[in-house]
């Protein structure tokens, strides 16, 4: 696919070094060739082994509920308590 690192680079107000464009344009090559590959018809996928981002899913333990909240500024309940996103006051 051919695309413009400058223009890409304008559109979001970005002002690159020759540099940065190089590795901007290395990144989304690879991003493209990524995008490629989940475009293969199903058979054709490569072994989940083979994947270096994979890796198994598995439990581990989790910080407690006192331990969650102690840095918290304000706590009720066992909950924090955080300022109301849409009027009202803080803590309410």
């Amino acid at each position: 696919m051919d695309f413009s690192i400058t223009e890409i680079a304008n559109l979001a107000n970005l002002r690159l070094t020759a540099e940065e464009t190089e590795e901007l344009r290395a990144d989304f090559e690879e991003i493209l060739q990524f995008a490629a590959q989940m475009q293969e018809p199903e058979g054709t996928a490569h072994d989940p082994e083979d994947l270096p981002f994979l890796r198994e899913d598995v439990p581990s333990p989790s910080l407690t509920q006192e331990e969650t909240l102690q840095n918290a500024p304000a706590v009720r309940d066992g909950c924090f308590v955080l300022p109301r996103a849409i009027g009202g006051k803080a803590h309410a």
